[in-house]
């Protein structure tokens, strides 16, 4: 867990652990992981 929360430090400011899991936790993870390829999409039409 350590390693995972190093890794998305330098994607994500959070305060307290309990901030950070809000943003790590669906739906919201979710809804980013939909959009990545909606976006990959649209850039190759």
């Amino acid at each position: 867990m350590n390693r995972y929360l190093k890794t998305l430090k330098g994607m994500f400011w959070y305060r307290d652990p309990k901030d950070y899991i809000e943003v790590i936790e669906p739906p919201k993870s979710d809804s980013i992981i939909h959009i990545i390829p909606r976006k990959k999409k649209n850039l190759i039409q």
